[in-house]
């Protein structure tokens, strides 16, 4: 998968420098790593994933007629 990196680095298995904004390849584990310690972000794919929480309390809402609705 393909990571976009967020601080520059070299990478220790192939010795290749990896500019801020530039793409990083990695296997999940690497790339778990990675990510610890702030060198590359979350691929695309797990951004789009990833749910987000509504809101669900319900707040009294006023009808036409300026009556309260439950």
């Amino acid at each position: 998968m393909e990571y976009p990196v967020l601080k520059k680095f070299r990478d220790k298995g192939s010795g290749d420098i990896y500019e801020v904004g530039s793409k990083y390849e990695a296997e999940t584990d690497r790339a778990a790593d990675l990510q610890r310690r702030g060198f590359i972000g979350k691929n695309d794919d797990e951004k789009s994933t990833k749910r987000t929480a509504r809101n669900t309390s319900r707040s009294p809402e006023k009808n036409d007629k300026g009556n309260d609705e439950a």
